[in-house]
């Protein structure tokens, strides 16, 4: 009887864990400024989109992000991205320029844009940077940025829209 019941945990366990290794470590949305949605991310780097998670409507879509960087944070911005089961990549160009060649690196400026919203005070604490990315498809991307000297990595989850 007790091997029954031991069996049974076993496999509720082996289960509940499977299930959480699927999952995407995305964290908890966070408003980092008000004037942007929710943002997913740590400091010194945050990211969002017009939803959290993102919806993918084909390989063939760009996807406008917005990028939060700390202004304490000194050196170059570069992020690129990977799906984490395919490890298919994440392709980026600027903000408008849908033509262009998309590139697996991105070099965020902090010059770059200012959120209609943004107050003086967002402004003294926080760059601002937008562009487009293509995901090829659907489940959770590691976006792995470069922030000076620190490296800090970004888990975006991209959902299938519905009836796409």
């Amino acid at each position: 009887m007790w091997f029954r019941t031991l069996g049974c945990c076993l496999l509720m366990l082996v289960t509940a864990s499977t299930a959480a290794a699927q999952e995407c470590p995305t964290g908890k949305p966070t408003v980092v400024s008000r004037a942007l949605p929710a943002a997913v991310g740590q400091k010194p780097l945050w990211v969002t989109a017009s939803s959290l998670p993102i919806k993918w409507e084909g390989n063939n879509s760009p996807v406008q992000l917005v990028w939060v960087i700390d202004a304490a944070a000194g050196g170059l911005v570069m992020v690129s991205g990977k799906h984490v089961k395919s490890s298919a990549l994440v392709r980026f160009t600027r903000f408008g320029d849908t033509l262009g060649e998309r590139q697996p690196r991105y070099e965020i400026s902090r010059t770059g844009y200012k959120p209609s919203l943004a107050k003086p005070g967002d402004l003294l604490k926080f760059a601002f940077d937008r562009n487009f990315a293509w995901f090829p498809e659907p489940g959770c991307y590691e976006i792995t940025a470069r922030v000076g000297r620190l490296q800090p990595k970004i888990y975006l989850e991209v959902a299938k829209t519905p009836g796409k």
